[in-house]
């Protein structure tokens, strides 16, 4: 257990890296990221790893992260991904917008209106979905 909270941030882009390019293995994956996020992510890093992954066109990845940002320790503060969070408000599956919107107001996390434009910008370059789903944004 030492060794993964040393590494969480290792594990997070090798599964992250994994799941993306092969979103076949997220029924595989997704307890092994539950775990990650119940137990060891703690620092902003982590965090940005995890959210990280959420960029992706597969909607079972996208909710698979989502299902292990809600499983982080009240005790941890989702500030640094509160954008990618908001983003996930306009998911055109309604679980997924639901979830997100769930988690952003349960743990009070609002990203500020300049790094939520920054955000969109980037999630608009790097996945088809996330851009139709922040086009009016």
């Amino acid at each position: 257990r030492l060794k993964a909270k040393v590494d969480c941030a290792l594990v997070l882009k090798c599964l992250g890296e994994g799941i993306r390019k092969f979103p076949a293995v997220v029924p595989s994956a997704a307890p092994a990221l539950l775990v990650l996020c119940r137990d060891y992510i703690s620092t902003s890093e982590d965090l940005l790893s995890l959210a990280d992954i959420l960029i992706a066109d597969d909607g079972d990845v996208r909710s698979s992260v989502l299902l292990a940002i809600s499983q982080i320790p009240e005790t941890t503060q989702l500030e640094p991904v509160a954008a990618y969070l908001a983003a996930m408000q306009e998911d055109p599956d309604s679980e997924r917008n639901s979830l997100a919107k769930e988690l952003v107001e349960e743990r009070g996390v609002l990203p500020d209106s300049e790094h939520l434009s920054q955000m969109i910008e980037l999630l608009h370059c790097r996945s088809d979905v996330f851009r139709s789903m922040t086009s009016h944004a």
